[in-house]
């Protein structure tokens, strides 16, 4: 979920926070393409492409709420995953 209707503008903080990424997800996320770097960049097992949605969509959702990325680690440069799911 990315988003809520509030009845009141007072609404709009608490529902940022129940909808942002936590920490521990950025984290990960962070933590997870530094690992896929050091490992060449190459989609290699069919669990790849999800954790580099995964990864990806946390690391946009935080930006979009304003939560400073580059406060956790300087995120890697990662090549996108190719739209052939077969090419390895």
């Amino acid at each position: 979920m990315t988003g809520k209707i509030c009845l009141s503008p007072d609404q709009c903080p608490v529902v940022n926070e129940g909808l942002s990424p936590s920490q521990d997800e950025i984290v990960w996320a962070k933590e997870f393409f530094a690992e896929f770097a050091r490992d060449g960049g190459e989609i290699r097992n069919g669990s790849d492409l999800p954790r580099i949605a995964r990864a990806t969509k946390i690391l946009d959702l935080a930006r979009a709420y304003g939560i400073e990325v580059s406060d956790f680690e300087d995120e890697p440069v990662h090549m996108p995953a190719p739209t052939d799911t077969y090419h390895y």
